[in-house]
């Protein structure tokens, strides 16, 4: 009998002597570098001075860059050997050829990494097969004082400067055993399988004593016995596609992801070359457009290498985008511009949605994905759910409006798969749909900080492939994947609604300035396109197409979901918010430009950007025109205000002596809205021991602390009363100012908060006596209900949710409606609505949140549902303010829907000329036949997709459309002249 435990003590004693003989330093390497704060150019890399530095010396700290130039002479000892270098500077390196085109990434050893998925290092670099003795060793490395994620590693010390010998034999052997090992752990301990593998290891590491070749020849008879074997389990196969995960800003800035991308993209090409059946793939047509202007060489070679087969292109979107916060709109440009890219650079156009990373999916996208050109989804992140299990890997994905899209979760649970016989066994072990699917993915190589595959993982694959008692695995597309399995797409089940994630839902607040941010230019660039075609239809304005595009597409980097989410180091956002900044001042000047090509005078006016008329101060302004400014009059409406009562003839509110509402009643309704014994908008402070990512699912179990009042006064100005008051608790401060206009049902808080505190979240919350099982918030082109209920761990989990400019707590004859105008987390449990305001995390960004912000939120009270309601129109006008602008020309209305339910939500010009595309969508979940009003300008009227590719011309009658809208549904008009 065996006694297995020491038995496999021997096996991995004799691996592991192993590993330390299959390179051999026999020369060290000279380098000198020169040191600089941020990247040097490769062809400004001579004009700086050089200093030598030896394995063992300091060269920077986190984030410094260098230049090293490294040469050497291969000993004549080395003669007839396969010979590599051994180059570590704690940090990451792109190697250059003399040409100046990247061949090469390497990475530090000591890199932080899970390493159940491997081994993060790059150092080994191939140089000659069959040394002569005396070749020249001449590299230029580009270096980063940083490991794969980000960290500073090994004191910058440099590890290794070597020339080394390969004993090519001891590799082989090594990845043999290496492979047979993880099999062991994939088996039943009791099978015959299995003690013919551990049998087969013992007598291969009895095998060593000297370590030569002799013992290695001997112990290959074992190892190649066990390989030999053929013939998996072919009730399920996977297709293996390479893989390098790169997120284009988190634990480092984004001048460093651009040389990430060098650094990868590198790399993989050369295994491409060395290895027949290996396929890489990557997303993100921004990581590709960097490398195209950073590293044109190698851009050449992977178009090359995409032309061949070789290299699959990933996603159809610019960036891998959060998809909760950004607009519709903001969704559409992601796919519009990534289908372009890749389009005009490749001739391909993206069938698969490539979002492995991204916290929670929202339910619009399928339709958006459709109607962009991709079929199919594939994501792992659901997987990381913190109560629940998500119950499928293959199914259909409906979403709002009905549209399907098929999706794959590798159910491996990771993008980023060490390839071993215990990768494939997981997942085969987890996969939800296996004997109703015969296929599933894996992905595999180093990811998050890029890196992608390296010769470990080749050697893997290359045993794997068709190993007894595993199932086959093979190299392939992602796309391959999909039209395989998209035959039985019938047998799969179907999820509707969004894709839930079970955590990171403190990502909906963390980095509240890049949030409102994102909010805000998300309605000037509608506001300036709008104008823009106005101008160009009236006047021959130039419309600025070109430099709108470099405007969304930089904007839509920064939606990169560790960006906008809030999950990257305090340095991205102090940059991104810069430009942030810079991208505001280039849309308001667009704006002006278009304006003064209308002017007829410098009359100020008040420019409406929606479609429908609203009413500003008493002044009616159509909708998408102008109309004079008027100064408001003061009504002589008898109300009442003092610091603890407002009262007009639609509401009548309470405050206690800390300013919280005690009664909020609606007089016309005769509605009490605030929940019996209780206070609405209080301000409230919770203990948030999370990070970026994630607070305590129980966080509020714990005690709720308040902001104190401090001092109150109240006015009326105009039509308006105002209830002006300061706030403090512990290092913070916050003052607000309660609204309240005479006729109106809308409660206005504007907020202005400096925020000090630590390991805290605020919240502004409202406890309403509205019983109700469900909540509709806003989001992209709809809304979607949620339930307020907590019957099941389901429930219970859903502890923050995401919405846009609103949620609505509604029975069938009343509702409250809170909205906001840069917030998107709420809680809405029980007829709580509370709205997260901020939070102040440390990790990975330091002091986050911590500063002066300015925000507002509001309560709308009104009839009916939400259907019946006019929520979604007052929540557009709050978010979309009414602009000065000069008197201006008759504007054209381009197009006019006469239903409520229809929103015009985009007017621009085509990409590909100056045709007009109008964007709208079904707003209520309606199903609607929309009768168009066209300008008499255009003759024709062509149905488009979200990318604008002509589906249809429409008959345009009598200046008319008529369309049918499914509930939800999107869609896009080109108006022809």
């Amino acid at each position: 009998m065996y006694n297995t435990k020491h038995t496999m003590g021997q096996i991995e004693m004799g691996m592991n002597g192993l590993k330390t003989k299959i390179y051999q330093p026999i020369s060290t390497l000279k380098a000198e570098g020169t040191l600089s704060k941020e990247p040097i150019p490769y062809a400004n890399r001579k004009d700086y001075p050089y200093t030598e530095y030896k394995v063992g010396d300091v060269w920077g700290s986190l984030f410094d860059c260098a230049w090293f130039h490294v040469t050497g002479t291969v000993p004549t000892t080395a003669v007839g050997k396969h010979v590599v270098l051994l180059l570590d500077f704690n940090g990451e390196g792109l190697i250059f050829d003399d040409t100046g085109c990247p061949i090469r990434g390497i990475t530090n050893v000591t890199s932080q990494y899970d390493y159940n998925l491997g081994m993060p290092g790059k150092r080994i670099v191939q140089f000659c097969e069959d040394a002569k003795g005396g070749e020249s060793v001449d590299l230029w490395i580009d270096a980063a004082c940083n490991d794969l994620f980000g960290e500073f590693k090994g004191e910058g010390k440099i590890a290794n400067l070597e020339i080394a010998i390969v004993d090519d034999t001891a590799r082989e052997l090594y990845y043999d055993i290496t492979v047979l090992h993880d099999m062991l752990s994939c088996l039943d301990a009791t099978s015959p399988a299995y003690f013919s593998i551990l049998y087969s290891l013992q007598k291969t590491v009895n095998c060593f004593c000297n370590f030569d070749e002799e013992e290695y020849q001997r112990a290959l008879i074992y190892t190649k016995k066990e390989l030999s074997k053929k013939g998996g389990d072919n009730s399920l196969q996977f297709f293996a596609t390479g893989h390098a995960h790169l997120d284009l800003a988190w634990l480092w800035p984004i001048r460093e992801t651009r040389r990430k991308g060098g650094r990868s993209f590198s790399t993989q090409i050369e295994l491409i070359n060395k290895t027949d059946d290996y396929i890489f793939g990557a997303s993100q047509p921004q990581l590709y457009d960097w490398v195209k202007e950073d590293y044109p060489a190698l851009y050449e070679k992977i178009k090359e290498k995409v032309a061949d087969g070789r290299w699959e292109l990933q996603g159809g979107t610019w960036v891998e985008p959060d998809t909760n916060i950004p607009s519709g709109e903001s969704l559409v440009r992601q796919f519009l511009y990534g289908q372009k890219f890749f389009r005009e650079e490749f001739g391909e156009t993206m069938k698969i949605l490539w979002l492995p990373d991204v916290f929670g999916y929202s339910g619009a996208l399928p339709q958006i994905m459709k109607k962009s050109g991709c079929d199919y989804f594939q994501t792992i992140k659901l997987s990381w759910s913190r109560v629940n299990k998500f119950p499928y890997h293959t199914f259909n994905w409906k979403g709002i409006d009905g549209t399907e899209v098929l999706v794959h979760m590798p159910p491996e649970g990771t993008y980023g798969s060490a390839c071993l016989p215990h990768s494939i066994n997981k997942a085969a072990l987890n996969y939800q749909e296996k004997g109703i699917c015969d296929s599933a993915l894996l992905l595999y190589g180093i990811s998050d900080g890029g890196g992608g595959c390296g010769p470990e993982h080749m050697e893997r694959m290359s045993r794997i492939k068709n190993m007894p008692n595993l199932y086959p695995v093979k190299p392939a597309k992602s796309i391959d994947f999909f039209e395989h399995i998209v035959k039985d797409r019938e047998q799969y089940p179907t999820y509707k609604g969004e894709l839930y994630v079970e955590a990171h839902q403190g990502t909906l607040t963390t980095q509240a300035n890049t949030k409102k941010y994102n909010r805000k230019l998300e309605i000037l660039f509608h506001d300036v396109e709008l104008l823009s075609t106005f101008a160009f239809l009236k006047k021959g304005f130039a419309y600025p197409k070109e430099t709108l595009e470099t405007l969304w597409k930089e904007f839509l980097l920064y939606q990169f979901h560790d960006i906008l989410p809030g999950s990257s180091i305090k340095r991205v956002y102090d940059e991104c918010e810069e430009r942030y900044a810079s991208i505001e001042q280039s849309l308001l000047e667009l704006f002006n430009q278009a304006q003064s090509a209308l002017k007829v005078s410098d009359k100020t006016v008040a420019f409406n950007s929606l479609p429908w008329d609203r009413v500003e101060n008493h002044t009616t302004i159509k909708g998408f025109d102008t109309a004079p400014i008027c100064q408001e009059n003061s009504s002589d409406e008898v109300v009442t205000f003092t610091e603890r009562l407002i009262e007009t003839s639609t509401l009548k509110i309470v405050f206690n002596d800390n300013g919280e509402m005690t009664s909020i009643f609606d007089k016309q309704n005769n509605r009490e809205i605030v929940k019996e014994n209780d206070v609405a908008n209080q301000l409230a402070v919770y203990h948030d021991m999370g990070d970026a990512w994630d607070f305590p699912i129980n966080y509020r179990e714990k005690n709720m602390q308040k902001f104190s009042l401090k001092t109150v006064t109240v006015s009326k100005e105009g039509n308006t009363i105002k209830r002006s008051s300061e706030y403090v608790f512990q290092k913070s401060t916050l003052q607000q100012v309660v609204e309240v206009t005479i006729g109106s049902n809308l409660i206005n808080f504007t907020t202005s908060v400096d925020w000090n505190e630590d390991n805290k979240m605020l919240r502004a919350e409202f406890p309403l006596s509205i019983e109700s099982d469900y909540v509709n918030c806003d989001i992209q082109y709809g809304h979607i209900k949620r339930t307020t209920l907590e019957n099941n761990s389901y429930e219970y989990a859903m502890i923050e949710v995401a919405a846009h400019k609103y949620v609505d707590l509604s029975d069938t004859s009343y509702g409250v409606a809170l909205l906001n105008d840069c917030k998107y987390a709420y809680h809405t449990k029980n007829g709580m609505l509370s709205l997260a305001l901020l939070r102040s995390p440390n990790y990975p960004g330091i002091n986050a949140d911590k500063g002066e912000h300015t925000f507002s939120y509001a309560l709308y009270l009104h009839t009916g549902d939400l259907l019946m309601s006019d929520v979604q129109k007052v929540s557009y006008e709050y978010n979309y303010p009414v602009r000065q602008s000069f008197e201006l020309e008759a504007l054209p209305f381009v197009a006019k829907v006469n239903h409520e339910n229809i929103i015009i939500d985009c007017v621009k010009l085509a990409e590909d000329n100056t045709d007009v595309i109008v964007r709208m969508y079904e707003s209520k979940g309606l199903l609607t036949n929309a009768h168009i009003q066209i300008e008499d300008l255009f003759s024709q009227c062509l149905l488009n997709n979200l990318i604008e590719d002509d589906i249809k011309s429409l008959d345009l009658t009598s200046n008319e459309v008529c369309i049918e809208f499914k509930p939800f549904e999107v869609h896009t008009f080109r108006l022809k002249k």
